[in-house]
């Protein structure tokens, strides 16, 4: 289930926004249907705020109040002397990153650190007089706080059976289960609000999570399923493996989609870390579908990471989502919510076994709540991504390489 926005009022910039269409796979309309919450903005530079160059050498930007962190994207249009400095400040004036032009020559644009205020101040220096354009395309906000109505895809209404990862109760051993796992930020549209999901890093530079959590609309707000996880939603997703109460950031861009599957809920995508020095550490990844126990490390409700713990599985071999596949969904007594769609499964010897993807849904049959959360098994993800890549090997636009499924494969505990 992605957690979606409703909408923000952002500072001076003044955005405009909608309430997103829900996705019609969306589990959880046993409790209050379609419910959406504020989390965060993507939104566009109005143009008075927006240009740094000769004529203009200071840009202010303030938001909420509720900002948490602001991201800003800059892009380089003409390139003009190689003496010069953006510097980012807050609002008392402290400086919080700086950029030149050798940040700019490796790629176009640049996407801020996450930085902790909602108050910016752009300043351009140069020791030459010359001075680049730059555009200060995109802001994006990250509130401290969700509102709106939960989906409570939960064993107990209204309590919450998970705890924080990095409570005392858990051991080290459980901890290490969430440092893989990513917080998702994804971008809709340019301009709106984001919804919200989790996912799984893998080495050297992937990411495991829901196909719906990458959903397209066509101006009725009508799915356009085929569309899902386009490079457009791939290009304003940002993967985070440290949303926690820390001063790290661990955080990457999405590069290319390389593979997807509606059926089996999941999307593989290629990802670039913002720092250069952001490399992923190894995760067991298995194949075994006779479970009877798992975790989840998830973000309910784009909160900081929580571990469910030693969960029963309930039923271990239904189908796929659109039925196409046989025995690849088992349903799980974890606590979930919005949010916590693309979260990891692992088993009791920390290996990953599945991809949890939906919540409480309606039964068709009986017309009652089911009360069942939902994941997939992760040998039917591999045994896809393994067709898709024998596929792609004849094919000369592959995505999906052999050396993209090795890299998955050497995870693998044969």
């Amino acid at each position: 289930m992605p957690y979606r926005a409703k909408s923000l009022l952002v500072g001076i910039l003044g955005i405009a926004v909608c309430t997103l269409p829900s996705l019609s796979g969306n589990a959880a309309r046993c409790r209050g249907g379609t419910e959406r919450t504020i989390f965060g903005q993507w939104g566009v530079v109005p143009a008075a705020d927006s240009k740094l160059g000769a004529a203009s050498l200071r840009a202010e930007l303030i938001s909420s109040a509720n900002t948490r962190y602001t991201r800003v994207l800059i892009e380089q249009g003409a390139a003009s002397g190689k003496a010069w400095t953006l510097v980012i400040r807050d609002g008392k004036q402290r400086v919080l990153q700086t950029l030149g032009p050798e940040d700019f020559s490796r790629r176009g644009e640049i996407l801020t650190h996450r930085l902790a205020t909602n108050h910016l101040i752009f300043e351009l220096t140069s020791e030459d007089g010359k001075f680049p354009d730059l555009l200060l395309r995109q802001q994006i906000i990250m509130p401290h706080t969700v509102d709106g109505l939960p989906y409570y895809s939960r064993k107990v209404e209204g309590v919450d059976d998970w705890k924080a990862l990095y409570d005392p109760t858990i051991s080290f051993d459980q901890r290490k289960l969430g440092d893989n796992v990513a917080f998702l930020m994804v971008g809709l549209n340019e301009g709106s609000q984001p919804g919200t999901c989790s996912g799984l890093a893998l080495p050297p530079d992937l990411l495991l999570t829901n196909w719906h959590c990458g959903p397209k609309f066509n101006g009725a707000g009508a799915q356009l399923p085929d569309a899902f996880w386009g490079q457009s939603i791939c290009d304003r997703t940002l993967v985070d493996l440290s949303w926690d109460d820390d001063e790290t950031s661990r955080e990457y861009t999405c590069v290319k989609v390389l593979a997807k599957s509606q059926d089996l809920d999941y999307a593989l995508l290629r990802i670039r870390p913002i720092d250069s020095s952001s490399a992923i550490a190894p995760i067991p990844l298995s194949l075994k579908t006779d479970d009877t126990a798992v975790s989840m490390v998830h973000h309910p409700a784009a909160a900081k990471k929580v571990i469910s713990q030693n969960c029963q599985i309930r039923d271990p071999a239904l189908p796929s989502w659109t039925k196409l596949v046989p025995s690849a969904t088992f349903t799980h007594r974890c606590d979930s919510e919005g949010g916590s769609s693309g979260a990891p499964m692992f088993n009791t010897q920390g290996e990953l076994v599945g991809l949890h993807h939906l919540g409480f849904e309606i039964d068709e049959a009986s017309g009652s709540c089911d009360n069942k959360n939902k994941a997939i098994w992760f040998r039917y993800i591999y045994d896809d991504l393994k067709q898709k890549a024998a596929e792609g090997e004849a094919a000369a636009d592959a995505k999906l390489t052999g050396q993209d499924l090795r890299s998955v494969d050497r995870l693998i505990r044969h």
